[in-house]
Parts: C-alpha cells; sequence; structure tokens
C-alpha cells in the first residue's frame, strides 16, 4: 500500500497505522487502522472571525451615525474595512475529522482544501474497501 501524506498538516497514513508527526519528524499519533472507522474533511466556522466582523461593524456605526469630522469619519471607514476583511480572511478553517472506537478527534488542515478531501476520500477507500463485483458464472 502506497503511503499517503498531508505535509503541512503532517498526518501520514502509513501500512497498519495513521501516524500523525511533530515539526522535528517524530510520531506524535500512532492510531491502528483496524481502530479508525472514518475520516472527514470538515470547514468549520472560527468564532474569532466574527468578534473582527463586530468589530469593523461598530467602527463603521461610529464614523458614520458619531462622527462629524470628515477625516475621523473617513479614518474609520477604513479602520472598518480593514478589520472586517481580516476578519473574514480567517472566519474558515478546515478540519480533519477522525472517527475510532473509543474517541472522535479533529485536527486542523493548513494544507489546501483539495488536498485535504482528496487524502481523505483516498484514506476511507483504504480503510472501508468496496465490495469488488462478482461475475456471474456460467
Amino acid at each position: 500500500m502506497p503511503t499517503l501524506e498531508l505535509m503541512k498538516t503532517r498526518l501520514r497514513l502509513e501500512e497498519s497505522e495513521l501516524v500523525q508527526l511533530n515539526a522535528n519528524g517524530n510520531p506524535v499519533m500512532r492510531l491502528p487502522l483496524a481502530k479508525v472507522k472514518r475520516l472527514e474533511f470538515r470547514r468549520v466556522l472560527e468564532p474569532i472571525g466574527l468578534a473582527f466582523l463586530t468589530v469593523g461593524l461598530v467602527l463603521w456605526c461610529i464614523g458614520f451615525f458619531v462622527s462629524e469630522n470628515n477625516i475621523v469619519s473617513t479614518l474609520l471607514y477604513v479602520g472598518a474595512v480593514l478589520v472586517a476583511a481580516f476578519g473574514l480572511l480567517g472566519i474558515l478553517s478546515d478540519r480533519i475529522f477522525i472517527q475510532t472506537d473509543s474517541t472522535h478527534l479533529l485536527l486542523e488542515c493548513p494544507d489546501p482544501s483539495s488536498e485535504g478531501q482528496g487524502f481523505v476520500l483516498s484514506a476511507n477507500h483504504i480503510l472501508n474497501p468496496e465490495p469488488s463485483p462478482q461475475e456471474p458464472s456460467a
């Protein structure tokens, strides 16, 4: 069986184990494939991004409703746009959900979404191979 690996997540599917490595390349987690039921790729909403959007909205409201000085209003609008844009950049993140017999794990996946989805699809195919269709006997 070829080795599947996500480089940035440092998650590797080896012969009989699902292994996560630390920054030095040493194993941090080893799960036997027999214990792993399934993997899922999830895109989750980060609550901290909503806080930045709220601060951006508050700055815009102050600039629109309270400020009477054009320069201050302009600075508040620019600040609102920058803070809200920063919040939008970090509002979604990718995670890999691992379900085992006894527990659930949620790992952050900094790899591109297509690579994470491909890893999960391939790993699930290896974990739960579909039976080959039986040819009718003549």
